[in-house]
């Protein structure tokens, strides 16, 4: 059986693979507004209650692909494994998907049952298939590398293979951006999976190594929150132990 890897590795991977392991090999870890905030999101997003769907906010409304009359139960904070991949992780939110009668073959279909007063006469979840959509919560606005794109995919991944379904069942997925307040369609094809799973490979491979990458100093450091723990300016393989601490001695 492989060992767990925390889906959220996956991220600290793609941005920086000496921060994944920093964090995933030596359990290091700080803080910074940036971090701060995302977590803040992620428990709005595990916690809210109001409402069927989240009081119908901006980031709870569903995508424009998805036919009005589908019927949506969404779970939140629902904990994610994969035996197959050796992942485990906490989605934000869950929407599963009961597909309208137009969506579904004719033995599909369901007749409602009589309404009772004050009730809806919309048959039970169980009837039909329910489709679930993973949705991301994050702090920011879209980035440039693909971190987030493939830490919803390994959602989807762990989702098909807890409930057995088909892999590709889950066709779509969505992220909802704290600083643009818009939630981002995802589409989880073919090459998005492969890429997904190559990532769990790579980190699987550097964590059972227990060897941290050397320090490499990048513009994207400065938004790190391990860059005092990091110190990319003192190990980076270019940068002497005596030139760093003559730059420390003249900056005083």
């Amino acid at each position: 059986m492989l060992s767990p890897i925390p889906i959220s590795a996956l991220q600290h991977y793609i941005f920086c693979p000496r921060q994944c392991a920093l964090i995933h090999i030596e359990g290091l870890w700080a803080e910074n507004r940036l971090t701060v905030e995302g977590r803040t999101l992620h428990r709005k997003a595990h916690a809210e209650k109001v409402g069927p769907r989240g009081g119908g906010r901006a980031e709870s409304r569903p995508s424009k692909a998805v036919p009005r009359d589908r019927r949506i139960r969404t779970v939140r904070g629902l904990l994610l494994c994969s035996e197959v991949l050796g992942l485990v992780g906490q989605a934000d939110v869950v929407e599963f998907h009961v597909p309208s009668d137009g969506e579904l073959a004719p033995d599909q279909q369901s007749t409602p049952p009589p309404a009772r007063a004050g009730r809806s006469s919309s048959p039970p979840c169980s009837a039909v298939p329910t489709v679930p959509l993973p949705i991301e919560y994050k702090r920011g606005k879209p980035k440039r590398h693909d971190a987030d794109l493939v830490q919803l995919c390994a959602q989807a991944l762990c989702l098909e293979d807890m409930l057995h379904l088909a892999e590709g069942s889950i066709k779509a997925g969505a992220i909802y951006y704290g600083a643009t307040k818009h939630r981002m369609d995802v589409d989880l094809s073919p090459n998005l999976r492969a890429r997904t799973r190559a990532i769990v490979a790579a980190c699987r491979a550097m964590m059972e190594s227990g060897v941290t990458p050397r320090a490499k100093r990048e513009r994207k450091c400065s938004r790190c929150s391990l860059l005092d723990v990091c110190l990319p300016d003192a190990t980076a393989p270019s940068v002497s132990a005596s030139h760093y601490l003559n730059r420390a001695i003249d900056s005083r």
